[in-house]
């Protein structure tokens, strides 16, 4: 069977299994990005991931997969628990969704009762923009735990075979990388990681897998006032104690990016900020800006290129000039920042935060082992 009707065939199983009926909007992302993915040549790198996704649920191992977050059909196919549709809230039992437009993320929403079936209908959907050259240019980072490190190798490598895949593969240290021939296809990399390790220990203790930890609980948002942090969040909750998710993302935004803290008056300010949707922490958000205030694409590309450090703050100064922006739109452009995360590392890093803060406070005071 072409590769290409593999692909689709596993997706709309799949999207027939979430939803009673398909929501227009979940297919026709999934169609644009299908297009895509086939004009770039990489559905076999789609079905490839999907059977390292398939040995690792089957063979039960500790996995950590970042990178995805970004692609409904990565999301389809298991590569990712992130969801970029728009926020919703979905009932498991009745397989329907209701979209929420009132709030940023769908992890912001707290559990209700379907008036159907009397289940708990939960929030997901984290509306992540389509980004063409991230969908057939991604890289994933399969973390794996020390003595799973040499098997999962060995499977990639009989896997690449079955499906007569080209691959380079190149050993560095504590990781390999696999690269596949053409720009247009992701890199996979493959590495030992501290990450696996709390994943492990968490199920070994809880019996629970580390993806199943609920992400609607409003008990985790205060810890972050008083828990140990690594140096990134830590910087990051310099702009305040979060409340939500959506608000997480922010904190883990401002401490993944250099030069942020310039932009950051005081606690208070970034409060108002947030209040007011004046506060830009991904290139899609950036975006979503300038193209409200019909600047021309030719300078969208410049201005979102021009986020690295050292980055040329004349020129992105005459490209702000010939347009009406609004003043934090402009006062974040002239910041010297580097590197600019796209939404969906940021929803990512969040989600594990979230869960790394579960572990160490509520579960950790509630099993007094960690």
């Amino acid at each position: 069977m072409y590769n290409g009707n593999i692909l689709e065939k596993l997706c709309m199983d799949q999207m027939k299994r979430i939803f009673k009926s398909i929501p227009v909007e979940a297919f026709q992302r999934y169609e644009n990005e299908l297009n895509i993915i086939k004009e770039g040549q990489a559905e076999k790198i789609y079905i490839f991931l999907a059977q390292i996704v398939k040995y690792v649920k089957q063979n039960q191992l500790t996995v950590y997969v970042s990178g995805g977050g970004y692609s409904f059909i990565a999301y389809l196919l298991g590569i990712t628990e992130i969801n970029p549709l728009k926020p919703h809230y979905y009932c498991a039992e009745c397989r329907e969704i209701e979209w929420t437009p009132q709030v940023t993320d769908g992890y912001d929403l707290n559990k209700k009762q379907c008036r159907k079936c009397g289940r708990m209908k939960i929030g997901n959907g984290h509306d992540i923009p389509l980004i063409d050259k991230k969908i057939i240019g991604a890289q994933y980072s399969i973390q794996v735990l020390q003595r799973d490190y040499e098997t999962m190798i060995q499977y990639i490598n009989n896997i690449s075979l079955s499906l007569k895949m080209e691959m380079e593969m190149e050993r560095k240290v504590n990781s390999t990388w696999f690269v596949f021939p053409g720009h247009q296809c992701p890199k996979i990399i493959i590495e030992m990681s501290r990450r696996c390790t709390i994943m492990e220990n968490y199920y070994r203790t809880t019996g629970e897998r580390w993806e199943c930890i609920p992400m609607y609980n409003s008990e985790v948002y205060p810890l972050f006032g008083h828990m140990e942090s690594n140096e990134c969040l830590l910087r990051g909750l310099k702009i305040g104690v979060p409340r939500s998710f959506s608000e997480l993302m922010i904190v883990n935004g401002f401490g993944l990016t250099i030069g942020y803290d310039k932009y950051i008056l005081s606690p208070d300010n970034t409060r108002r900020k947030i209040m007011k949707k004046e506060f830009i922490i991904c290139t899609e958000d950036l975006i979503k800006v300038l193209s409200f205030y019909c600047v021309l694409q030719k300078d969208i590309e410049k201005l979102t290129d021009s986020f690295k450090i050292n980055s040329n703050l004349e020129k992105v100064s005459s490209i702000l000039s010939k347009y009406e922006l609004p003043e934090y739109a402009i006062e974040f452009c002239l910041l010297p920042l580097g590197p600019f995360y796209i939404k969906a590392q940021m929803v990512e890093n969040s989600v594990w935060s979230y869960r790394e803060a579960w572990c160490k406070e509520i579960w950790n005071r509630r099993r007094h082992v960690y």
